[in-house]
């Protein structure tokens, strides 16, 4: 159980930092539009490598956060007003959600499965 935790922990981890680093680099190439799409796809990664919903989520609500802070305009503020802010946080989060139901229905089939196998 803890391992699984510590392992769910540095992947999500690692992933998130993966993608503000990714991003410090598409904002020094003045090609922003497309850091939301990194953080996007970091929260499809983790949620779809770390178990359950709860790694998804948190990754959702951690990069929604991390792009509205350091990302866009004004820099180093929360700005929420701004529709784009909100909606990227949702489609990230619909992302977690959608993306942890499909991999925990796919574990539960193939452990079902084996377990059919076995008798």
């Amino acid at each position: 159980m803890a391992k699984n935790v510590i392992r769910n922990t540095v992947i999500s981890l690692l992933t998130l930092a993966a993608a503000c680093a990714m991003s410090l680099v598409f904002q020094w190439l003045d090609v922003e539009e497309h850091i939301t799409t990194v953080f996007v796809f970091a929260v499809f990664i983790i949620s779809l490598l770390t178990e359950g919903y709860l790694y998804g989520i948190l990754s959702a609500v951690i990069g929604m956060f991390a792009i509205n802070f350091a990302f866009t305009y004004p820099f180093f503020t929360f700005d929420f007003i701004t529709p784009i802010n909100v909606i990227s946080g949702v489609i990230m989060l619909a992302v977690a959600v959608m993306t942890g139901m499909l991999t925990t229905k796919i574990k539960t089939y193939e452990a079902a499965k084996l377990e059919n196998e076995r008798e």
